[in-house]
């Protein structure tokens, strides 16, 4: 299935990136940029915890250290 939307949005971002070189830094620099010129207020959320990831068939947090048990990543 295909959208049209969908199809436009990803074009005029990949545009966006190719103007900075794909270099997120300046993407973002220039997204806030925008925004303050826009003289809109934003919403900042607090940064959100990390959630548990799935690892080996078995789920951990991503700050648990890995154990003798725990096969490691290859």
């Amino acid at each position: 299935m295909r959208d049209s939307i969908v199809e436009e949005v990803g074009k005029v971002r990949e545009a966006h990136a190719a103007r900075f070189n794909h270099d997120l830094d300046a993407i973002c620099e220039d997204i806030r940029k925008h925004e303050e010129l826009s003289g809109r207020t934003f919403l900042q959320l607090p940064a959100r915890k990390a959630s548990a990831v799935r690892w080996s068939r078995r789920w951990i947090t991503p700050v648990e250290e890995p154990t003798s048990e725990q096969p490691q990543p290859s």
